[in-house]
């Protein structure tokens, strides 16, 4: 199952920018949106909630979300 990753703007307003097996493949569709957007991240740091994962990559207002379900599949081939 394919999970979609949402980008979330400093107005709150969330968007889907892919979709992803599992939490590499969050990461991976994460540093190609940062490099399309010219951002360069020092960090990554992951919190989790009631049912997402909130992805901080350094920005004080924007984030990335994906449902806490992709973690599931990180022992699957």
């Amino acid at each position: 199952m394919n999970y979609p990753v949402y980008f979330e703007n400093s107005k709150g307003e969330r968007r889907i920018i892919g979709e992803a097996f599992d939490l590499k493949a969050v990461l991976d569709l994460i540093s190609t949106f940062l490099v399309e957007h010219n951002y360069e991240s020092y960090y990554t740091k992951l919190s989790a909630s009631a049912s997402e994962w909130q992805i901080d990559v350094g920005s004080h207002s924007e984030f990335f979300y994906v449902s806490l379900d992709v973690v599931d599949n990180l022992d699957r081939p």
